[in-house]
């Protein structure tokens, strides 16, 4: 019969765990030959509050020594075993701190970098919107100072290659290569 069968033919729940219900449970003279100290030892670690004794005055060994190891201070441990194990964890505890730190560290440049590159962005954005309000302006300045030339095109049926050409001169007089002096107000102080 597997396991398997044997939970299968349970309709309810137990009431408790049967893994943790099987579990050994020893007093402290019995936990203090385990571990290999004296009695007194394990009776000072249950008053000093690094292990906990149930009503009962027994204790789980697995359970007490993994609350020695978290809360022993290493410089007091002298057994052998448990020295390395309480050693081990207080360098893991330090490591964690260590890490802690950093990744803190790391949230905090994070949240300087994010608040720069709103900075950045928001700047510009400004920029942009200026540079472009400076090119409505200086196309707008264009479009009066060439109105009787565009009128004439307008006649001759050429207005369309004429606004065009405004157009190229007053947002893109780089890439047409249109010199200086003739580009429209405001852009030269741009280029």
């Amino acid at each position: 019969m597997s396991i398997d069968n044997v939970t299968a033919d349970v309709e309810q729940p137990l009431p408790f765990n049967w893994i943790e219900a099987g579990r050994l449970r020893v007093n402290l003279a019995e936990l203090a030959k385990i571990v290999g100290v004296t009695r007194q030892s394990t009776h000072g670690w249950a008053k000093r509050g690094l292990i906990r004794v149930g009503a009962d005055g027994k204790v789980d060994p697995v359970e007490a020594i993994k609350a020695f190891v978290r809360n022993a201070d290493p410089a007091r441990v002298r057994t052998r075993f448990l020295r390395t194990a309480v050693l081990d964890h207080a360098q893991l505890r330090a490591r964690v701190e260590q890490l802690e730190a950093e990744r803190d560290n790391f949230r905090t440049q994070l949240a300087a970098h994010r608040a720069e590159a709103e900075r950045t962005a928001a700047s510009a954005a400004f920029a942009a919107e200026d540079e472009f309000a400076a090119k409505i302006g200086g196309f707008c300045a264009l479009l009066q100072n060439e109105f009787p030339a565009l009128v004439d095109a307008h006649r001759g049926r050429r207005l369309d290659d004429a606004l065009d050409d405004l157009v190229g001169r007053a947002f893109y007089p780089d890439a047409i290569g249109v010199a200086a002096e003739d580009q429209p107000p405001g852009a030269q102080e741009d280029a």
